[in-house]
């Protein structure tokens, strides 16, 4: 029987999850030795040791693939709609991205989805003359509704850092409170729906509902997200058009250019992140230095084990993270 994996549900602890394809192989395996031996200063050891050597950790070969990914479609769609992303979306930019303690790990929380989406771009692109009309706008409605979920996602978790964080924001407020209290974002990973997250944008940034953003009452992008969600849309091949079953119609280049303006959204959310523009950034020395300080607070934390005589502690943490793994795989 195979043996869970501790080194992804301790990354899972922290809210990672991350694509195989990020990390390098030869670094999970002994990430996985260390774990196993129940010994805190071999796990501690492990990583001062990949904090000074991450060219032996990370896979930047893989990583600038997909990055160069999201230059070419950030270029591709300033050519085509120049910039998409609204002023009240901006201003949702640089709330979520200033609460950010870790860039790199922010990024890291959302890469499986984010490498997936390029990826299916990327195949969708390459065989778009082979594929059926029925099936492109299929996948684009899928597409569609997978990215605004992200975003959700993440706009959910950096609010919720910017409530607990800034004293000044009215905690008291029912948008606030409901927003607090009602999502099970521990039990279930669950986000706030656009309408709640709409409303502590009202509170805290003092925008009107029917603001400009992708969150605002009057958006088109988040009115599709809500038929995909309920089916209650289709493509009607004979007209070409996207059928809501109220009777309103899209155009298919309509959608095609809400859901670019969604992508930009996150594009530029990452660019916010991470300080630079996509095609600027240096991966080795942005992504090798955030790591390293991940690491070096993973070693010090684990050396605490040792340091302090708590060998036995640590050999129970270890049999419950592994009880975790086990029921979660």
């Amino acid at each position: 029987m195979e043996k869970p994996s501790l080194a992804k549900h301790l990354l899972r602890q922290d809210g990672i999850v991350i694509p195989e394809k990020i990390f390098k192989q030869k670094f999970m395996e002994q990430f996985e030795r260390a774990l196993y031996s129940k010994q805190p200063i071999i796990v501690s050891y492990f990583f001062k040791k990949a904090s000074n050597n991450m060219a032996e950790c990370l896979n930047y070969e893989n990583i600038e693939v997909f990055f160069n990914r999201l230059v070419s479609d950030k270029y591709y769609l300033e050519g085509k709609y120049c910039d998409l992303i609204t002023e009240d979306d901006k201003k949702i930019l640089n709330l979520v991205a200033k609460t950010s303690q870790s860039p790199v790990k922010d990024f890291l929380e959302i890469s499986g989805p984010l490498v997936y989406l390029t990826e299916v771009i990327g195949e969708l692109e390459e065989k778009w003359g082979e594929i059926p009309q029925t099936i492109q706008i299929s996948v684009f409605i899928w597409l569609f509704s997978t990215t605004f979920e992200l975003i959700l996602h993440m706009t959910d978790r950096r609010l919720f850092a910017v409530i607990l964080d800034d004293d000044s924001i009215n905690n008291n407020d029912r948008r606030i409170v409901k927003f607090r209290e009602d999502v099970k974002r521990d039990e279930y990973h669950d986000h706030a729906l656009p309408g709640m997250i709409n409303g502590v944008l009202q509170a805290i940034l003092g925008m009107p509902p029917n603001n400009n953003s992708i969150f605002g009452n009057n958006s088109d992008p988040k009115s599709i997200r809500n038929k995909i969600s309920h089916s209650n849309l289709f493509y009607d091949s004979e007209k070409n058009k996207i059928v809501r079953l109220d009777g309103k119609e899209y155009e298919v280049e309509d959608l095609l250019k809400y859901y670019f303006h969604m992508y930009q959204f996150l594009i530029k959310w990452i660019e916010i992140s991470l300080d630079s523009p996509v095609q600027d950034i240096d991966l080795e020395q942005k992504f090798g230095g955030e790591m390293e300080s991940f690491f070096n607070t993973y070693s010090q934390k684990f050396a605490k084990y040792q340091r302090y005589g708590y060998q036995k502690y640590f050999s129970m943490y270890i049999i419950n993270l592994y009880r975790e793994a086990k029921g979660s795989s």
